[in-house]
């Protein structure tokens, strides 16, 4: 069955690993192997529409999904992959129930107490982490150093921080804003999130000075901020979502944190602590 307009043009909002992540749970049309989606072949097999479905219907394939002896990580990913489709066609997403959220605890606490998966959590690289780095006035250290005090002063995701585009950086008085036209909570750009982002007290760890050295050096006047460097100091592409996670654990020794656990959400969540610990609010504004 072909797509309409419509729906293409709903998909072009997601990006591809989100599309992919839906179509492993959702997908209609069959794939190479003759399969459908996963929530779609239950679906089918137990004789429920799947659109809309009822939360008692959820319930019991939430259940058929955690008796399959799939992980934390998945069952989760199954209750978004179904929510974010139901919202797709304007149906009341069940996962927002709190039935669900009743069931999805007692699934996470029943298999952590089985040992069949823990609490993902991962550490928080706050400034003071930060500031124990000792960061050579080289190249790719000069990227990297503006990398991590962004990423820690704006409370980016992995995701939006490597997406910043040069063109998007706005100079206002004492502080920068960098618009964001596109994030995980707003993936159809219905509006402009900006993230303002003030002068440190502190010159050799300023974010703003940090990303300003680092800008002179790449001396474009657009395209994405962080980039990807060869051996030879030369800018390549846009660094993947696998690379954020690899610099941050590539600095963790000297923080003091392990690498194991840190991620590419450290530098949000020690965002997060910072502003929880002074009761500062967030610095993000719509328009």
């Amino acid at each position: 069955m072909e797509k309409s307009l419509l729906d293409e043009l709903r998909d072009a909002s997601r990006t591809s690993n989100t599309r992919k992540n839906i179509e492993n749970w959702c997908r209609i049309e069959t794939d190479e192997y003759g399969k459908k989606g996963k929530y779609i072949e239950w679906c089918k097999n137990h004789h429920i529409e799947p659109y809309p479905c009822s939360v008692s219907d959820f319930e019991e394939f939430l259940i058929s999904v955690y008796e399959d002896g799939l992980s934390i990580g998945s069952i989760k990913q199954a209750r978004w992959a179904v929510d974010s489709e139901h919202k797709r066609m304007d149906f009341e997403p069940p996962g927002q129930d709190s039935r669900i959220e009743i069931l999805l605890a007692g699934i996470i606490r029943t298999k952590v107490q089985r040992g069949e998966g823990t609490i993902n959590q991962k550490d928080a690289m706050t400034m003071d982490h930060i500031k124990k780095i000792k960061f050579p006035n080289i190249y790719i250290e000069i990227r990297d150093r503006a990398l991590l005090l962004i990423g820690f002063a704006g409370g980016f995701r992995k995701s939006e921080l490597i997406r910043i585009q040069i063109q998007d950086i706005k100079k206002i008085e004492s502080a920068i804003n960098i618009e964001l036209p596109f994030s995980k909570s707003n993936q159809q750009a219905e509006k402009i999130e900006k993230i303002a982002i003030v002068y440190g007290s502190d010159p050799d760890w300023c974010p703003i000075l940090s990303l300003l050295k680092w800008l002179e050096l790449i001396n474009e006047s657009g395209g994405r901020v962080f980039r990807s460097i060869n051996k030879f100091n030369r800018n390549g592409k846009s660094l993947s979502h696998y690379s954020v996670p690899m610099i941050i654990k590539k600095y963790a020794p000297q923080t003091g944190l392990d690498p194991e656990k840190v991620s590419g959400h450290s530098l949000r969540a020690g965002c997060a602590t910072y502003m929880l610990d002074r009761g500062v609010p967030t610095h993000v504004e719509f328009i």
